[in-house]
């Protein structure tokens, strides 16, 4: 998805300058992942996942949960990006 929403410049650009670090090598990095090579991957039409980042990034109030360990243990940092 993130190589979607780079590709089809629908990042809040604003948000990425005051709030973020290290975009230019996500950016970078994000160039080996398009939808089309990730589909057999992950089992999702390229077509699907294109739709999806762009509704994600579209959206306001949208919001990345990272999660590890136990939810049950409140292991899951919730970061804002919208």
């Amino acid at each position: 998805m993130i190589h979607s929403i780079i590709d089809e410049d629908l990042v809040d650009k604003k948000f990425i300058a005051d709030r973020t670090n290290g975009f230019e090598a996500l950016k970078e990095n994000a160039k080996n992942f398009s939808p089309e090579k990730m589909a057999p991957v992950c089992g999702v039409p390229a077509q699907t996942i294109r739709e999806v980042a762009r509704l994600y990034a579209t959206s306001k109030g949208s919001m990345i949960l990272w999660a590890w360990g136990s939810a049950s243990t409140c292991t899951a940092p919730t970061t804002r990006a919208a």
